[in-house]
């Protein structure tokens, strides 16, 4: 004889269990990677993203996804996943509520511009086009204006160059943000009277106050000889340059190791100079 067995189960203690977290659609990036100088293709080593929505900074620069690179018959491609960790969760007593996640973005109303900077085999990279549209000469930030329940899960094509542009490199080790106004060449974002273009040709820190930049002195002396006197960084090596000209440019004497905040340098009698400068030489 055939016996069945019946079980009566209720569901009640499962209205209000715990329900898995449901990730809202991410802000999806991918794009190519080519030099400026000859639009070949660059091999991506690393890739390091920074978005921000104008409240929260966020860093993504692991290997694997939400920062990832592909290599496909020789060329490198980046992945960037923006995660949107607003989740919907049922608590125990059955109420649905929001829960941010830790490595993304609140999704807000109205919609944030999300502004995103990358940087590439460890480089500050330029935007060259965002869904084939070209980008002005520069860009730096690439921009998403229109992240919202209708456009949730976008994907973004933004093809990257790397930066020739030497002052870029540079603030972006200083800012954040190297789109931001105090990262600007002619911003002084310290104060001291010097541009950010005239603080790294000076080898000077430009957010340090402690550090100030003064302008070059200079003094004669009975026998003639020029003492030309400058800010200078203790260990920054520097060379007392002459023109007669201000477009043929010779040294004078041997490159100076600076010992202090200010240093003094000497151009002979005799030497055939209208005009100098003291030029900072690479570390």
């Amino acid at each position: 004889m055939t016996r069945a067995l019946l079980c009566f189960c209720s569901f009640a203690g499962l209205a209000h269990a715990q329900i898995p977290a449901i990730p809202e659609p991410p802000i999806l990036l991918y794009g190519t990677v080519t030099d400026k100088a000859n639009n070949q293709p660059v091999t991506i080593t690393s890739v390091t993203w920074q978005v921000t929505d104008g409240t929260t900074t966020r860093g993504y620069s692991a290997i694997t996804l939400p920062a990832t690179r592909i290599v496909s018959n020789g060329q490198s491609f980046y992945l960037l996943e923006v995660p949107q960790e607003t989740r919907l969760v049922r608590n125990a007593a059955g109420q649905i509520t929001l829960q941010p996640g830790s490595n993304g973005f609140d999704l807000k109303s109205p919609a944030p511009t999300y502004t995103l900077n990358a940087t590439i085999n460890g480089t500050a990279a330029i935007i060259k086009a965002v869904d084939s549209t070209s980008q002005p000469a520069g860009t730096t930030s690439a921009a998403v204006t229109d992240y919202t329940p209708a456009t949730q899960g976008r994907t973004m094509r933004v093809d990257l160059w790397m930066n020739e542009d030497p002052y870029l490199t540079w603030a972006a080790g200083y800012f954040p943000n190297p789109g931001s106004p105090e990262a600007a060449p002619d911003a002084d974002p310290d104060g001291d009277g010097a541009s950010n273009r005239q603080e790294l040709a000076a080898g000077t820190n430009p957010i340090d106050t402690r550090i100030r930049f003064a302008r070059t002195t200079s003094t004669v002396e009975d026998n003639g000889t020029l003492l030309i006197e400058a800010s200078t960084i203790p260990g920054k090596r520097y060379q007392l340059e002459g023109s007669p000209d201000l477009v043929t440019f010779t040294s004078i004497g041997p490159p100076m190791t600076a010992t202090a905040l200010r240093s003094q340098l000497s151009a002979t009698p005799g030497t055939n100079h209208h005009f100098f400068r003291i030029k900072p030489l690479p570390d």
